[in-house]
């Protein structure tokens, strides 16, 4: 008897909990498609959709982001560019940028500063002098980075390669302080001078 009464509480629950994903799934499905996290208007390259971002880890150094689409819109966004003569407003930024990063040059363990209008590449090597890399394991650029966020600013590396993408609208102050805290960032994890 005491069987037969678990096996019917258990076909029960079973049947509850496949209702209420029923339920749910159906409800999902008619709703219209939300957007958690809109990064981007409409008239850009990338279109997100349904953006998750969880910290991983205790030193919240490693985060996960997922999405459920992102859709490339390249002819749109040139477009755009074209009408609204988005690189000649830049001209003055984009100078003061290339003006800010000739420093770079000087320090002990920096390779080569490549700058394509506003995305500059900042090579860390062992020696600026013979161009020998850093081994993969010493993992500079991401020490650079660390230090960058200690200091406030989220910066990125590829491998050993500073990258530097900042936005169109950044004024004139915060885009020296963006390179100012770069260049701290890379001498400090370097151990230059």
């Amino acid at each position: 008897m005491e069987k037969k009464r678990k096996t019917t509480l258990i076909v029960v629950i079973l049947a509850v909990i496949l209702s209420v994903s029923v339920i749910l799934a159906l409800g999902l499905l008619s709703s219209p498609e939300k957007t958690l996290l809109k990064i981007m208007s409409d008239r850009v390259d990338l279109q997100v959709k349904n953006v998750r971002f969880t910290e991983v880890g205790a030193s919240g150094m490693k985060w996960e982001i997922t999405a459920d689409t992102a859709r490339y819109r390249k002819q749109e966004n040139l477009a755009l560019f074209e009408k609204e003569h988005t690189i000649e407003r830049m001209a003055d930024k984009i100078t003061l940028l290339k003006n800010e990063l000739r420093r770079f040059t000087d320090l002990a363990h920096v390779g080569e500063v490549r700058q394509r209008g506003f995305m500059v590449g900042i090579e860390l090597v062992k020696s600026s002098k013979t161009g020998r890399p850093y081994p993969p394991d010493a993992k500079i650029g991401q020490n650079v980075i660390i230090e960058a966020r200690k200091r406030g600013v989220i910066i990125r590396p590829l491998g050993d390669v500073i990258v530097l993408m900042p936005p169109p609208a950044i004024d004139a102050e915060t885009l020296k302080e963006l390179v100012d805290v770069t260049y701290d960032s890379i001498r400090q994890a370097t151990g230059a001078p």
